[in-house]
């Protein structure tokens, strides 16, 4: 049975990590890697907090490293197109980082390359105007056998997180569901072996304080539904409506 440890996926533990990986490799992004014999690229897809999102950004900019912040626009945990959420993704750009499209194939039944070229495009386009920014890369959601059968290094314009290079030629370490997948971040980051590594977190599972995944889930879907709440009772307020109930 896997041995969760929640102390590894608090800040401390996050900040320990970025300090690890600076002594080895050189933090790049997705445009600027090719040619290079030693490299990260810290990736984030963002599932359920933009608010721990900012947090990351955050922390990495305080200790001088980047990364790029995968927005997600059919999200059940955050609503990327309202102004509250443009306001972090825009602090997140403040802070030197990128920002991606995290792509959810499943959401439009995709079956075939010129759908899933006609609706990568039509996402793209939504984040470059909300952003005023060109999005150069993606990662697709929820990954199974037909999205990983995507191997090209780029789609309509975008860099592919799971092409054909970076599924072979590029090692891998990811936090998917709340827990390493397959070895753990420290473990990959002190391997004397690996000098190209794609790091897959989700600021989601990162906190200040320890708890269990499944905590951190129902964690934020409480505070959605409170914040969804009080944006009503403040719109009557402000309307001057009465708020029966």
């Amino acid at each position: 049975m896997y041995e969760y440890n929640p102390s590894e996926f608090t800040f401390k533990s996050y900040k320990r990590l970025i300090d690890i990986a600076k002594r080895r490799f050189e933090f790049a992004d997705y445009s600027s890697i090719y040619g290079k014999d030693r490299f990260l690229l810290l990736r984030h897809d963002i599932d359920f907090s933009l608010e721990h999102a900012v947090n990351i950004a955050r922390i990495e900019k305080d200790m001088s490293v980047r990364s790029t912040f995968f927005i997600h626009l059919h999200n059940e945990f955050y609503n990327a197109l309202d102004s509250y959420s443009l306001q972090i993704m825009k602090e997140i750009l403040s802070l030197n980082h990128s920002i991606g499209l995290h792509f959810d194939i499943h959401y439009y039944d995709i079956k075939k390359l010129e759908q899933l070229t006609y609706w990568l495009d039509f996402e793209k386009s939504i984040l470059e105007s909300i952003l005023n920014i060109k999005i150069q890369v993606f990662s697709f959601h929820n990954t199974n056998e037909f999205t990983m059968s995507f191997e090209d290094d780029s789609y309509a314009g975008m860099t592919n997180t799971y092409s054909h290079y970076f599924k072979n030629e590029v090692d891998y370490c990811s936090d998917s569901n709340g827990y390493w997948r397959y070895r753990k971040l420290e473990e990959v980051l002190l391997d004397e072996n690996i000098n190209k590594l794609q790091v897959l977190l989700h600021p989601g599972w990162w906190t200040e304080h320890e708890m269990l995944p499944r905590e951190k889930v129902v964690d934020y879907a409480s505070k959605r539904m409170n914040s969804s709440i009080s944006n009503y009772d403040q719109a009557l307020i402000h309307y001057g409506r009465l708020n029966l109930g």
